[in-house]
């Protein structure tokens, strides 16, 4: 039968492993908690007062741009919608019922 050589060092593979997990020391769950707890300390850029206003400002401006570019976007969306709507109506019902 073929495949016999390969089983064989599956099987030693996994013995193998199998030792290798015996010598692994497990750490109690408070030691691995407090190696975990620590905080994190953050340092921020000190910028001036007029200069933060004018970072404010820009990114106000730019909120603003694209709340209107999607605006612009969406009452194009519903315009088509509304056309197509419209076309699906005069197609299934015709134009003489539609009483133009």
């Amino acid at each position: 039968m073929g495949g016999e050589g390969s089983m064989i060092s599956a099987i030693k593979t996994l013995k193998m492993n199998r030792a290798l997990l015996k010598k692994r020391k497990i750490k109690n769950l408070s030691d691995i908690h407090s190696e975990t707890d620590t905080v994190t300390e953050l340092e921020f850029k000190h910028v001036a007062e007029e200069e933060l206003r004018a970072i404010k400002a820009d990114i106000q401006e730019r909120a603003d741009r694209e709340q209107r570019s999607s605006l612009r976007l969406l009452a194009i969306l519903v315009f088509i919608l509304l056309l197509i709507a419209g076309w699906i109506a005069v197609l299934s019902y015709g134009m003489e019922r539609l009483n133009f």
